[in-house]
């Protein structure tokens, strides 16, 4: 098991070089979205994360790409984590069948796609409040159908 420890001035200085540069490449993919598996080694531990929410989280490997990995149900813990460890089961490769380790809970994977650098935190913050709506809205649907059945 292995843990990947940020701090919170480390992840901000890294997105503010980031902004700085906007000419250079946001990835290094032939195509993104495309399933995917990290080579992990002692020397080329995941090197950067940020969350999106409790639903999913982009990961950087050590070659600075980016990945996105989506949870297997929630992960409490994962939208406000400074760091997280995970468990490759063995194997020397991140992928789909590997385990997050957020504040004692172990998180499972249901994919790991190729991925652009993550939004900013504002367009991230905008995508869990939208998430929140829908399923708000989606619960007073299914609450309307269950009254007009009755």
């Amino acid at each position: 098991m292995r843990y990947l420890v940020l701090s919170m001035m480390f992840m901000a200085s890294a997105s503010s070089v980031t902004a700085q540069e906007p000419e250079a490449p946001t990835h290094d993919w032939p195509e993104l979205g495309v399933e995917a598996a990290v080579d992990i080694r002692p020397a080329q531990p995941l090197y950067n994360f940020t969350a999106d929410g409790d639903e999913g989280v982009w990961l950087q490997d050590f070659r600075k790409r980016w990945y996105y990995a989506t949870i297997l149900g929630p992960c409490p813990g994962l939208g406000r984590a400074f760091g997280i460890g995970y468990d490759l089961r063995g194997s020397i490769g991140f992928d789909k069948s590997a385990k997050l380790i957020v504040d004692g809970f172990q998180c499972g994977l249901s994919s790991l796609v190729t991925s652009d650098v993550p939004p900013s935190k504002r367009e991230i913050k905008a995508r869990i409040k939208a998430r929140a709506a829908e399923k708000r809205a989606r619960a007073a649907e299914a609450r309307a159908a269950k009254r007009a059945e009755n």
